[in-house]
Order: C-alpha cells, then sequence, then structure tokens
C-alpha cells in the first residue's frame, strides 16, 4: 500500500498537471492500517469506528459501516 488521493473536485487531470497534497491534523490510520483492516477476518469494533473517522472511498466506508453494524 501506498498514498491515497481522493477526488475533491471533479475535473480532467492529465500528466504533467499539478497536484497538492493537503495534510491534515488529524491521527488518520495509515493506508496500510485501513487495507489490514479491509483484509481481516477480525475486525475489532474500536478500529473500525477509527477508520470511519477517515477520509476513505466509498467503497471501504459502505465495507466499514455493514462490518460495524453486524459487530454491534
Amino acid at each position: 500500500p501506498g498514498a491515497y488521493a481522493r477526488v475533491i473536485q471533479p475535473g480532467t487531470v492529465t500528466a504533467g498537471d499539478p497536484v497538492q497534497y493537503l495534510a491534515t491534523g488529524a491521527a488518520y490510520p495509515t493506508v496500510a492500517e485501513l487495507y489490514a483492516l479491509y483484509l481481516s477476518r477480525v475486525r475489532p469494533v474500536t478500529q473500525l469506528q477509527r477508520g470511519l473517522e477517515a477520509p476513505i472511498g466509498e467503497r471501504a466506508r459502505l465495507a466499514f459501516e455493514y462490518w460495524l453494524d453486524k459487530a454491534l
């Protein structure tokens, strides 16, 4: 796993276009931690909740919400 990029504003990007990295002050899980949780068979509620606090993709968010609902 590496960096995660999220589209904030739809548009066209071509090779050579500048991109901007926006750091947050939040202590989000790392991409590696999120992947490990996504692929794990054991998903602790606290880790799912922490993952849902992060700006994650829609598919992962739906999966985490589903697993959290099942766990509660």
